[in-house]
């Protein structure tokens, strides 16, 4: 590990009362800011070297401080040619964890060399999940989790994360560039879009090389990138909370949201006695039925897209509620959960239901 570090502290109560000895490379800077921004920077720095396998530049103290004016957006990251030397924060307190961790990230990613705004913020965001990995105690989400994909058609090339663009504007720029970078680490070893050679300019061309060393020529990727560029790949066509890029990958249908016929959309994961509910205003036998004539239930509905259409609860003759609240059901009749149609070619899948209550029996087989 080389020279060291030693930062000596002193635990008050417990079994470890006395002096702490704490150890870091001594490549590692010296953050200086409250406690509580000190030990999330410490954690995110130690995490982008696991991540990325080797130590970026920074001086020797970096400043962590909170601005206030209007042309901070949240946070930034100020890089010279010694690497990482000061953070500033602007950000309300639930988001600050992720937005030190982003800004220290940027001590591996930044735009200096010419990275274009989609790459810096995406590669960036990419590590940002990786060390939520790597130090889970951080709470790390990612940060278009369930976040409707319609918004992605933004022109990423064309995107340079500029102070005059609206902030929805921007939020489907930094969603569409970690997409963009995800599908590219499902293609490509992680570690090979973060390169120790600093001389590597990081950019469109950069990227379409690293991704070609994985692709050959002529497939289906590149065709797509051919046509639309990264957007194209993004495109969540089918609805299944998986972009096209990532459907081709691993040979998934990207026009089909469900692809092996399971009842699941390709992207879920099968929720234990919870059943899909697609989007076509397909009703669904939910495997119960009212057995006496004061039979009620209570359907639940989860899913990225559990709140963007009506969803209804009731038997073969029509709606009789809706989820989260009880519903009576008359005796003999099978519960049945639907949602409202969508136009053709709109998502499909991404919501499904549980039904609890009194008054029941199982019935797979919803048919009289």
């Amino acid at each position: 590990m080389g020279v060291v570090r030693i930062a000596v502290t002193y635990a008050r109560y417990g079994l470890l009362a006395g002096l702490v000895v704490s150890i870091r490379a001594i490549a590692s800077p010296e953050f200086v800011g409250t406690s509580e921004d000190v030990a999330i920077a410490e954690a995110a720095w130690d995490g982008g070297v696991e991540c990325t396998g080797w130590e970026a530049a920074a001086h020797p103290t970096v400043s962590i401080q909170d601005v206030d004016d209007d042309s901070n957006r949240g946070g930034d990251a100020y890089i010279t040619s010694k690497g990482l030397k000061e953070i500033s924060l602007k950000v309300a307190p639930e988001h600050r964890t992720h937005m030190m961790v982003h800004e220290v990230s940027h001590a591996w990613v930044s735009d200096r060399g010419g990275a274009p705004a989609a790459i810096a913020e995406g590669l960036t965001e990419l590590l940002v999940e990786c060390i939520g990995r790597a130090q889970p105690h951080l709470g790390l989400e990612p940060r278009d989790e369930f976040r409707p994909s319609d918004a992605l058609t933004i022109d990423l090339i064309a995107w340079d994360n500029a102070d005059d663009y609206t902030d929805e504007f921007n939020l489907a720029g930094y969603d569409g560039s970690v997409r963009l970078m995800r599908l590219a680490a499902a293609i490509v070893p992680e570690t090979s879009l973060w390169p120790a050679d600093l001389t590597v300019v990081q950019d469109w061309s950069w990227f379409w090389r690293t991704i070609a060393t994985a692709v050959p020529a002529g497939d289906v990727h590149q065709a797509a990138l051919d046509a639309a560029g990264p957007s194209a790949l993004l495109l969540d066509i089918d609805g299944d909370s998986l972009p096209t890029g990532t459907e081709l990958e691993v040979g998934l249908d990207p026009w089909k949201w469900d692809t092996d016929g399971d009842g699941w959309y390709d992207g879920a994961v099968p929720v234990e006695d919870a059943t899909p509910i697609p989007l076509t205003g397909e009703r669904v036998c939910m495997g119960v039925r009212a057995k006496r004539r004061d039979a009620s239930v209570i359907v639940t509905v989860d899913g990225p897209m559990a709140s963007t259409v009506e969803i209804y609860v009731g038997v073969d003759g029509g709606p009789l509620g809706v989820p989260g609240a009880e519903v009576e059901v008359p005796g003999g009749e099978a519960v049945l959960v639907w949602a409202k149609a969508t136009p053709a070619g709109a998502a499909s899948g991404g919501i499904w239901a549980t039904v609890a209550g009194h008054g029941l029996r199982r019935d797979t087989n919803c048919a009289r």
